[in-house]
């Protein structure tokens, strides 16, 4: 029997589906991030940090809440940076920043030597954060997602890398390296 395009290409597309949804699991797993389940249509459920579930409106509910809090501290750095009498670093880190994972983005806004970091993931935005850069070391603090906090401490290697780690207040500390 002889088997059309058609049969080969839904079955290769749900397979990347699903090969994609692994993929994206075992990132989050690598970085604490507990999964519940992976089904084969390519669809991930993940455990909040408070050991319960998120439906799809606290997702929303949560992102939106994470959107406000990054807009106040953008404008909490906006403001800093006007009063400080310090210079700001000769290296800008503002613009999108790729993860090592290759899932998450990290989008920076620097205001002299106060930076502001929003993480992007295919799921929206999953942390929002803010910290200082002196031209050589960033030092942040953020709210991640799923309600845990932490600290970033990335050195920049070159104009195009920050390399360092992530210490999460649930999951511990993981290496990090971030490039444009």
């Amino acid at each position: 029997m002889k088997r059309g395009w058609g049969c080969l290409t839904s079955l290769g597309l749900g397979g990347l589906a699903l090969l994609f949804a692994i993929v994206v699991a075992v990132v989050a797993i690598s970085r604490g991030q507990e999964v519940k389940s992976v089904d084969a249509s390519g669809k991930i459920e993940f455990y909040s940090a408070k050991g319960g579930e998120y439906s799809a409106e606290e997702i929303a509910d949560r992102q939106t809440a994470l959107e406000k809090e990054l807009a106040e501290v953008k404008e909490q750095a906006e403001s800093r940076a006007g009063t400080t009498n310090v210079a700001p670093p000769p290296v800008s880190l503002t613009g999108t920043w790729q993860g090592a994972d290759g899932v998450a983005q990290y989008d920076l806004q620097q205001y002299g030597t106060y930076v502001v970091v929003q993480e992007r993931t295919v799921y929206g935005i999953t942390a929002v954060g803010q910290g200082t850069f002196d031209g050589q070391h960033l030092e942040l603090s953020y709210q991640a997602f799923n309600y845990t906090t932490g600290q970033a401490s990335l050195d920049l290697v070159d104009d195009r890398t920050l390399s360092g780690y992530f210490n999460n207040s649930m999951y511990g500390q993981s290496p990090a390296t971030l490039r444009r």
